[in-house]
């Protein structure tokens, strides 16, 4: 499923967007400015998921974790390795230029401490159905 597309200016839509993705957190922002953390967790984890529409070949569902404060131009990829941002990672390996770096990244958690980190504009929302549902 596509994420629901309101009839609004740009600025609209983007504003509409952060504040679906907001309803799926815990906390509000005056929470994470007191915590200081800089990553607001999600209520629900696995209720949603998320389909990636930036490879070409292959979508990957993912489950979201987390959703940054800081958007694309701010946050390394690599673990600050080579200081290389998210934005600059996705245009080198997967020729996307990301149109709205300032946004929030949706932060999936990996195995051991690893966290992988994808710009709203490259995913899909999916809503997650129950086995029993189907039988």
């Amino acid at each position: 499923m596509e994420w629901p597309m309101p009839a609004r200016s740009t600025r609209g839509v983007l504003c509409y967007y952060i504040n679906y993705l907001q309803t799926l957190t815990s906390m509000t922002n005056d929470d994470v400015a007191i915590s200081g953390i800089g990553q607001r967790n999600f209520t629900e984890p696995r209720k949603k998921a998320l389909l990636t529409n930036h490879l070409k070949h292959q979508q990957m569902e993912i489950y979201p974790s987390k959703l940054t404060k800081m958007g694309a131009d701010q946050i390394f990829a690599l673990r600050g390795y080579l200081r290389v941002t998210i934005r600059q990672y996705f245009y080198v390996r997967h020729r996307i230029d990301i149109a709205y770096p300032q946004l929030p990244l949706i932060c999936v958690a990996g195995g051991r401490r690893h966290q992988y980190f994808y710009p709203i504009e490259c995913i899909d929302v999916l809503e997650a159905v129950e086995q029993s549902e189907n039988l």
